[in-house]
């Protein structure tokens, strides 16, 4: 279970999940190259932003044990990172604090194969390009980032 808490400085808001109608939470991913060759390594970024004007406390139960699930899809929408779309997160309670109108960022490494590193595989994805993204899930709502292009190189 996940809970989203707006919480001011000096005071802990009724821990009721508000209705966020716009981009109040953003999600953004980026990469530090767009091709990946053998044995290259990928570290993929996500930021959370924060636009709210007071703290956001985002709290995550063991049913939710992903912050934020990071993909690869192939041309056919079908997702091949993690391999088989299995999500591997430890079930323990977590959560994410986000100040003012300031960001979280969390760091992924990818090296084109079917998992990202840690735990890693040797399974490499066939060259081509795919589409990465990523998306948080909360109780209440999801925040999708807007996929960019990565190339795997033969």
């Amino acid at each position: 279970m996940a809970v989203l808490l707006l919480a001011p400085a000096a005071c802990v808001q009724d821990p009721t999940v508000p209705k966020l109608g716009g981009t109040e939470i953003e999600l953004k991913i980026r990469q530090s190259t767009a091709q990946v060759a053998l044995g290259a390594t990928d570290t993929i970024t996500v930021t959370v932003l924060n636009h709210l004007t007071q703290q956001v406390r985002i709290l995550f139960g063991v049913d939710t044990p992903c912050q934020i699930l990071v993909f690869i899809k192939d041309a056919s929408a079908r997702t091949v990172v993690p391999a088989g779309g299995q999500f591997n997160c430890v079930p323990v309670a977590s959560q994410m604090v986000i100040a003012a109108d300031s960001s979280v960022d969390r760091v992924f490494v990818w090296k084109g194969n079917t998992m990202f590193d840690p735990p890693g595989s040797t399974t490499r994805l066939a060259p081509g390009d795919y589409a990465l993204s990523a998306t948080l899930n909360a109780n209440g709502f999801s925040v999708p980032a807007f996929a960019i292009k990565v190339t795997v190189l033969p």
